[in-house]
């Protein structure tokens, strides 16, 4: 479960960099899909934060 959760913020700060880059923005295809990858695990890193002790 640890190991899952590496995962998901590993991906999450993957995806907070790529969304701002030039070239991204520039494909909105890609920008629109990454900004809701960017919402849904924006929703489990919230979740994590507050379930931690």
């Amino acid at each position: 479960m640890i190991e899952r959760l590496s995962i998901v913020k590993q991906r999450f700060e993957e995806v907070s960099d790529l969304i701002i880059q030039p070239d991204v923005i520039a494909d909105q295809k890609r920008y629109i899909a990454l900004n809701r990858e960017y919402k849904d695990l924006s929703a489990l890193m919230e979740k994590r934060k507050s379930t931690s002790i």
